[in-house]
C-alpha cells in the first residue's frame, strides 16, 4: 500500500499485452516505458515523454524494460499522464477482501447476577437421523439479538457445548448451530432453553434439491455437473447479502447452500466458489450446442472471445433483481441431452 496517503498504485501497461513488442507499437510509448527502467531500483523517477511536461511518479516495479510498470503516483497528476502518453493504459491498483458467508456475532457476554454467574447451561447437538453427536458444531445464542448479547461455544465430541447464560433456564432470542461439514445449519428463534436439551440437525442428502439443482436441475450420469434447468424465476430467487453487486456484474448465479464436496465429505457451502463453476459449467454447455459451431471454431483471439461473451451474455434470463444485483441475469436454457 502507498505510505503516502495522497499517493496511489497504478500499472502502467502497452494498448495490448504486457510488453510493447508487438507489431504496430507506438515507438514513443516504448521509449517511455524503457526510460522508467532504471528508476526501479531507484525508487524514484519523472517520466521524459516526448508529449509534454514530465509527470512525477515513483517507480516501484517492473517486469521488462519495456514491460508493465507498477508505479505510485498523485491521482491528480494521472491527467497529466494520459495527455503525455494516451495510448498506455493506466490501471488502478485494488485490494480485495475475500467475501465471506456472513455469520452474527456476539457483541457483549450476558452480564449474570453473583448467584448466576457460575451457571451454565449444556445443550447438546445430534443428528436428527441417527441421534449421533455432531463434534465441532459452532453455536451461538442471542438473549438479545438487537444488541448482540449472549452467548457462544463449539460442541465436543460428545456433542455437548456449555453456555453461560447467567440462568439454569433461559428464554434465547435467537439460537444458531453451525456444523463444519455433513449438517445443515440450525436456527431457532424465541425458545427456551434448559440444561441437557437436545437440537437435531438434518444430514446432508445428496439428493436434495440445493440452489443449483432448483435451477440446472439433477445431471444425467457423464455429463457432469450441469443439466437441463429446473425451474423458472420465481419468490424464491433472492440474492445473497454477500453476493458482488454493481454495474461490473455480467451475470448471476445459483450460489447460497450448494452442496458441495468438503474435506472428509460434504458440506452446504455459499459463495462464488459455489456460483462460478456452476455458471462456467452452464456456459460451456451452451457453447457446445451445434447453433455455435462456427464461434468454437474460429482462431484464437479477441473476436472469438467477444463472440463467445455475446452468445452467453445474449442467453442471459432476467430474475427481475435489477442489473446491479443480476447484470444480465441467469442462464437458464431447456438444454436437450
Amino acid at each position: 500500500m502507498p505510505e503516502n496517503s495522497d499517493l496511489q498504485q497504478f500499472v502502467l501497461l502497452p494498448p495490448r499485452g504486457m510488453t510493447a513488442r508487438s507489431e504496430g507499437s507506438n515507438p514513443e510509448l516504448t521509449s517511455f516505458l524503457v526510460s522508467l527502467s532504471p528508476a526501479v531500483s531507484a525508487g524514484t523517477s519523472r517520466s521524459r515523454g516526448a508529449r509534454g511536461r514530465g509527470v512525477p511518479m515513483r517507480v516501484l516495479d517492473s517486469i521488462h524494460e519495456d514491460g508493465a510498470k507498477l508505479v505510485e503516483i498523485s491521482p491528480l497528476a494521472i491527467a497529466d499522464l494520459r495527455a503525455e502518453q494516451p495510448g498506455m493504459r493506466i490501471v488502478p491498483v485494488v485490494f480485495y477482501q475475500p467475501a465471506l458467508e456472513p455469520r452474527p456475532k456476539l457483541e457483549s457476554r450476558v452480564r449474570a447476577s453473583r448467584a448466576g454467574a457460575s451457571v451454565k447451561i449444556m445443550l447438546k447437538v445430534v443428528s436428527r437421523a441417527a441421534g449421533t453427536p455432531v463434534a465441532g458444531a459452532e453455536v451461538i445464542a442471542f438473549t438479545d439479538f438487537a444488541n448482540g448479547a449472549g452467548a457462544d461455544g463449539v460442541t465436543n465430541s460428545r456433542g455437548e457445548v456449555k453456555l453461560a447464560l447467567g440462568a439454569s433456564s433461559r428464554k434465547l432470542q435467537r439460537l444458531y448451530v453451525f456444523p463444519r461439514m455433513s449438517y445443515w445449519g440450525l436456527l431457532k428463534k424465541n425458545v427456551t432453553v434448559t440444561s441437557g436439551r437436545e437440537f437435531g440437525l438434518r444430514p446432508i442428502g445428496l439428493s436434495f434439491t440445493d440452489s443449483k439443482r432448483f435451477f440446472y436441475g439433477e445431471a444425467p450420469d457423464g455429463s457432469g455437473d450441469v443439466a437441463k434447468p429446473y425451474g423458472k424465476a420465481d419468490r424464491k430467487n433472492f440474492i445473497a447479502a454477500f453476493s458482488n453487486i454493481g454495474s461490473e456484474i455480467d451475470l448471476t448465479g445459483p450460489g447460497v447452500g450448494v452442496i458441495s464436496t468438503f474435506s472428509g465429505g460434504y458440506a452446504a457451502l455459499s459463495g462464488t466458489s459455489m456460483a462460478s463453476p456452476a455458471v462456467a459449467g452452464i456456459a460451456a454447455r451452451l457453447l457446445s450446442q451445434p447453433e455455435h459451431t462456427a464461434v468454437l471454431a474460429m482462431s484464437r483471439s479477441q473476436a472469438r472471445s467477444d463472440a463467445m461473451a455475446q452468445v452467453i451474455l445474449r442467453a442471459a434470463t432476467s430474475l427481475s433483481l435489477g442489473p446491479t444485483f443480476e447484470g444480465r441475469g441467469m442462464i437458464l436454457l431447456p438444454l436437450d441431452d
